[in-house]
């Protein structure tokens, strides 16, 4: 059964992680393309922000993403490859900081009485099971931002 303190603990620290590679780093940065496949930091942040949008849903909170800004960051879409289709780097740290104050809000009112009722499309997961699954994949998520940061030019240690 999920922790409602692990999941906000979580939940902080990869929003912490996630300010600290990008800090310092512009939109152009952030679409540079890994050279051997895969996408940019800034494709990452939206998927990041796409799933964000889920778990706020199923708290019953506001998501922030356009279907548009959704489409471009979705799983499977095309790779960006410019800035074309690609969400400035302040937007999408702009909505990340937003989500992250929703989703906190969020799960600090929510009891745990709510976290153990069925959810999901085939109501088999308990809300805590899918919370934890949305959770453990932003924190992979997370994970590829410092090597994307050293893609982008930055090669500093920051943790």
């Amino acid at each position: 059964m999920a922790n409602m303190k692990t999941l906000v603990f979580i939940f902080k620290r990869n929003h912490d992680v996630i300010l600290m590679h990008t800090s310092d780093l512009t939109t152009e940065e952030s679409l540079v393309l890994p050279p051997d496949g895969g996408n940019c930091l800034n494709w990452v942040l939206g998927h990041v922000l796409v799933h964000r949008d889920i778990s706020l849903r199923l708290l019953g909170a506001e998501e922030l993403l356009s279907p548009s800004e959704r489409e471009v960051y979705q799983r499977q879409s095309e790779h960006l490859s410019g800035p074309e289709r690609a969400s400035s780097l302040k937007h999408l740290l702009d909505l990340l900081r937003i989500s992250n104050q929703r989703l906190l809000a969020a799960l600090e009112q929510i009891s745990p009485e709510v976290l153990v009722q069925p959810s999901g499309p085939d109501g088999k997961r308990t809300l805590g099971e899918v919370l934890e699954q949305l959770q453990w994949h932003e924190t992979y998520h997370t994970g590829q931002f410092e090597l994307l940061r050293h893609v982008a030019g930055k090669h500093e240690k920051l943790i």
